[in-house]
């Protein structure tokens, strides 16, 4: 197969869009004999007439216009490419990064960061996260779940225990976690956050206790004030606990063993081609340290 060489196929291109050699000469910043040379030269590479004399002028042939309808769609894209890439690498993002993730933690993660660039936070359920992540040009998540058979980068962002929390004014002593505390909470009200959260990562509890809960609530916020309001009982993870200022005060904590409820893994996620730009390794490691 015949290789072309590309600043012929430019000139190419640039004289059929200007259909006049003077003014393709200028744009290519070459001589008028120069340009007809390239012109010859990328026929005898084509291997057949592209050019016809009209007058005084040089036109081009019903093959060379429809090699120049393709070959400039063709152009088009590997401008639009090297354009597209280069902003990418450039100073900062040239448009807003996409932030996935459940509703909870992506909140969180807005306030700890000090990143410069506009970024976007999309709540999003965590078995959706790399769906997004793979749609977008430049974009991360954060998701409980490993994809399986994906190129994403994967890096374990944090960790949480659960703890099960009582208010304080029910009196209620325990040190352990124990079928004890159970059946004394039974005739107490269980507040759990949304299904999904409830579905996946307290499995284990629910086959061990079963202890249906009186309320599904649909954030966190909700869930922690109706504790410390000595309304129910509910099993929330460190992070979101040790966020919430006053419920120490007037909450009891006690951590339940990973045999009933295992720790949950966070991920950042993200297209391994994007770590090579400076701004988006930047962000990364800012998360990862957060």
């Amino acid at each position: 197969m015949q290789k072309h060489s590309v600043y012929l196929i430019e000139a190419f291109l640039i004289f059929a869009e200007q259909k006049n050699m003077v003014k393709a000469a200028t744009l290519l910043g070459i001589s008028q004999p120069a340009l007809s040379r390239q012109l010859a030269d990328f026929e005898a590479q084509v291997g057949q007439k592209l050019f016809q004399s009209k007058g005084r002028q040089k036109v081009l042939t019903a093959l060379g216009e429809e090699l120049f309808i393709r070959l400039a769609k063709e152009w088009k894209n590997y401008s639009s490419l090297i354009n597209e890439t280069c902003a990418q690498f450039s100073d900062k993002p040239t448009q807003a990064i996409k932030v996935y993730g459940p509703y909870e933690w992506v909140g969180r993660m807005a306030q700890k960061l000090n990143f410069p660039h506009t970024l976007e936070f999309i709540p999003t359920l965590s078995e959706h996260v790399a769906t997004q992540v793979e749609k977008n040009e430049i974009s991360l998540g954060l998701t409980r779940f490993l994809p399986e058979n994906s190129s994403l980068i994967c890096k374990k962002c944090f960790e949480n225990e659960f703890y099960l929390m009582m208010p304080k004014s029910w009196k209620i002593k325990s040190d352990n976690f124990n079928q004890k505390l159970l059946q004394e909470l039974s005739s107490y009200p269980r507040f759990a956050f949304r299904r999904d959260i409830e579905s996946q990562t307290f499995i284990k509890f629910k086959e061990k206790i079963n202890l249906e809960p009186k309320r599904i609530l649909p954030n966190w916020q909700v869930l922690l004030n109706l504790v410390a309001e000595g309304k129910g009982w509910a099993i929330a993870p460190s992070d979101v606990i040790f966020s919430f200022k006053n419920l120490t005060d007037k909450a009891e904590l006690i951590k339940i063993p990973p045999s009933i409820i295992e720790s949950s893994k966070f991920y950042l996620m993200y297209k391994p081609e994007l770590i090579k730009i400076p701004w988006f390794k930047e962000l990364t490691q800012e998360i990862l340290s957060s």
